[in-house]
């Protein structure tokens, strides 16, 4: 470990990058670097060094990222449970410099998953959530061949809030398994609200140089988990697009994956419009019939939402709890079954100015010879609540005079400052959505790949068109 850390430590060749007082580590140091690190063994990685010092004490991982990184994880896979590598994780991903990684684009998730790994030994999911986000910020914030390595975990958190605010115009930012990573254990630990700070950055390409996705399974996986995350966030139309996109992705075989989605797109769509929304054409017949065939549960469900009969779609709930509870969508099912309620309400808002709480029990069918109107009131009060908390009617309630709800018309005139400034930000986010997507569709068209298939196919018709005059 001491020859490793004299080669590491060492003078390295490069300049200041110009505006930053960070040094630009030269790609063959960093390749001699990797071949040294590659050639140690793993036990030599995890050992400290002759004088029982921490290497990653002595190592600054925003001049010898590389290094860090494949001793953190020698390091965690050799003694897991040690709270002390948490804090390195933390450390390393407060400060690391992507366009050191490079040489090595696999070192980066093999660190994701070592954290998580340490993370699990704790018995601490959630000691992986902040490591795994940093990194995650970091990709998206530093350009590879940016300057902006020098950043603080405060000013990227920082960085990360203006982008979802739309005030920083963000591009290039490349999908990676950190991602996919960040939003599994998101899930697992329940800390949905976290992940929108990554979440909410657009993907616009997955060549990333630093850590390239492996599979398609990737891509998969990551809109799979935003979906969900989307769903935990009660985010249902962004949700809605994250199933629909793996749902899309070009596929001969369907993915389960894609089944899993598609289940949660079907109660998606019914909270969303009531009904389950018609696919894009670009779906793969294949998957959709696939899809189709494994939610049978689900479509038949959907049917008996859209009728709006609260009775007869919990029938179908409980016919179904088992196939439900398996697939770990019983959640979304309540829910379901609470917004035929709420749904039934809001009808009763374009007859009616004003009802009682026991008229609205008895119009949506809270009442029966089981519940006590008592306690159906107090259930029309709780579903009216929560509609004007959410914003789908405009109502008061009045207790003085019995329980009395009144509806009132929309107020908004949309001639506000807020409303300007909202509608500024969705020309600029679409503005900027606009150039991302001519600046891909240039570079695909110019990509060495398109061109061959191109030719490939125009070879192809000519020779059929070749064999046809010859017929």
């Amino acid at each position: 470990m001491d020859q490793l850390l004299s080669i590491l430590l060492q003078n390295r060749g490069g300049s200041p990058a110009e505006g930053s007082h960070l040094q630009n580590v030269s790609d063959e140091h960093q390749r001699t670097v990797y071949k040294a690190l590659a050639a140690t063994s793993t036990y030599v990685l995890a050992s400290p060094t002759s004088s029982n010092d921490d290497p990653l004490s002595l190592l600054d991982p925003r001049t010898n990222t590389l290094a860090f990184a494949m001793i953190l994880t020698a390091r965690i896979k050799h003694s897991p449970s040690s709270s002390l590598l948490l804090a390195h994780a933390l450390t390393f991903a407060q400060r690391f410099d992507p366009r050191q990684l490079v040489v090595a684009p696999q070192e980066l998730p093999a660190v994701g998953e070592a954290i998580i790994l340490c993370a699990d030994a704790a018995r601490c999911r959630r000691a992986a959530v902040r490591p795994l986000q940093l990194i995650c910020l970091r990709l998206n914030a530093t350009p590879v061949s940016g300057n902006t390595v020098g950043m603080s975990a405060v000013d990227l958190d920082e960085y990360a809030f203006n982008v979802i605010a739309g005030n920083v115009s963000q591009s290039g930012v490349h999908l990676t398994p950190l991602h996919v990573q960040f939003l599994k254990v998101c899930l697992l630990a329940k800390n949905y609200k976290i992940a929108r700070t990554v979440l909410d950055v657009p993907i616009t390409d997955f060549a990333s140089p630093v850590a390239p996705i492996a599979a398609v399974q990737d891509f998969l996986l990551y809109h799979y988990y935003g979906g969900l995350v989307h769903i935990g966030n009660k985010r249902f139309q962004a949700a809605q697009q994250f199933f629909e996109i793996c749902l899309n992705a070009p596929s001969t075989v369907p993915s389960a994956i894609q089944i899993e989605s598609y289940k949660r797109l079907v109660l998606v769509s019914l909270l969303l419009k009531g009904e389950m929304t018609a696919l894009p054409k670009s779906v793969a017949p294949i998957v959709l019939r696939s899809c189709r065939s494994q939610a049978a549960a689900y479509l038949e469900f959907a049917s008996a939402f859209a009728s709006l009969s609260h009775t007869r779609a919990a029938a179908k709930a409980q016919q179904f709890a088992e196939r439900f509870h398996a697939d770990k969508t019983l959640g979304l099912v309540q829910q379901c079954l609470a917004d035929i309620v709420r749904r039934k309400i809001q009808q009763l808002t374009s007859t009616y100015l004003t009802l009682s709480l026991g008229d609205i029990a008895r119009s949506v069918g809270l009442v029966d010879a089981s519940v006590p109107i008592e306690v159906a009131e107090a259930e029309a009060e709780a579903h009216v609540l929560q509609m004007i908390e959410s914003g789908r009617v405009l109502a008061t309630i009045s207790h003085a005079d019995g329980g009395m709800v009144s509806f009132h018309d929309v107020a908004e005139s949309f001639d506000s400052l807020a409303t300007t400034e909202k509608l500024e930000r969705e020309l600029a986010s679409a503005a900027a959505a606009d150039l991302d997507a001519r600046d891909l569709d240039r570079k695909i068209s110019l990509s060495r790949e398109y061109l061959q298939r191109i030719t490939q196919d125009k070879s192809k018709a000519a020779s059929s068109t070749l064999d046809d005059d010859q017929v």
